[in-house]
């Protein structure tokens, strides 16, 4: 019993400390949304501390799922590669996806939500998941711009 128990007490622990592309290479976030995001003029996803390959293009595509649990692009955005050769990870202090458009076209949201689960997962140039690219975020976030 003992044993069955420690086993379970590792698995747990080795699953927690996977890294969040480890689900088919989508990272997973819950955004809080901004006090009256639905009259924001312009709202970006802000990706702060963004690191990824430095001799790789690569596009960041961020989707959501609605309540009909129908999977939607929000927005996408490219990024160039630093240098050709095999380089050291390339850091973007602050990346802005604009996901204005979608979100506001998203079906109506159950009345008092605060939060999105989103899910952002590397592409290529043709919407192709790219399941060999290691890249992290410290941290995700919303910002608006209202009238």
């Amino acid at each position: 019993m003992t044993r069955r128990v420690v086993f379970l007490v590792l698995s747990l622990i080795a699953s927690l400390s996977m890294p969040a592309h480890a689900d088919e290479e989508k990272h997973h976030f819950t955004v809080a949304l901004p006090a009256q995001w639905e009259d924001a003029t312009r709202i970006r996803l802000v990706l702060e501390g963004l690191t990824v390959p430095g001799d790789r293009p690569l596009k960041l595509r961020v989707t959501t799922v609605t309540d009909e649990q129908q999977t939607m692009v929000l927005g996408s955005a490219g990024i160039v590669a630093e240098r050709r050769t095999r380089s050291e990870p390339q850091l973007l202090p602050t990346f802005r996806i604009d996901v204005t458009q979608s979100l506001k076209a998203l079906p109506k949201r159950r009345e008092g939500e605060q939060h999105l689960t989103i899910e952002i997962q590397a592409v290529d140039g043709r919407n192709v998941p790219l399941t060999d690219i290691d890249w992290s975020a410290e941290n995700v976030r919303l910002e608006t711009k209202q009238k």
